[in-house]
């Protein structure tokens, strides 16, 4: 057997949802909609294998929880930015240095 280069490999993940339903005790069916699982797929080549699966619950819980700590690093570093800039008007709004006007001549 020979040996094999891939050139495209990736991780692809599916959420499947989950349907849940209860009968109450006034004989109605309440449904709520469940986060189920997410099955994480290696992709070769366009060939798509199961990799694993995790809870839908656990996967959605991680993402937003990386969102809330971006959020929180940007506006950390946008307050730096703005504590550590320095407070000098902007160019466009600094005056030329005055010259003194040369004496006219007067004859």
């Amino acid at each position: 057997m020979s040996n094999r280069t891939f050139t495209d490999v990736k991780l692809v993940a599916e959420q499947v949802p989950e349907t849940h339903r209860t009968l109450e005790n006034d004989r109605t069916i309440t449904t709520v909609e469940l986060p189920g699982m997410v099955t994480v797929y290696l992709v070769i080549d366009g060939g798509r294998l199961p990799f694993t699966q995790l809870r839908g619950a656990d996967v959605l819980e991680a993402i937003d929880r990386a969102g809330a700590q971006q959020k929180a690093a940007q506006e950390a570093q946008q307050q730096q930015t703005a504590t550590t800039a320095p407070q000098q008007p902007a160019p466009e709004q600094q005056q030329p240095p005055a010259t003194p006007a040369p004496e006219q001549q007067q004859g």
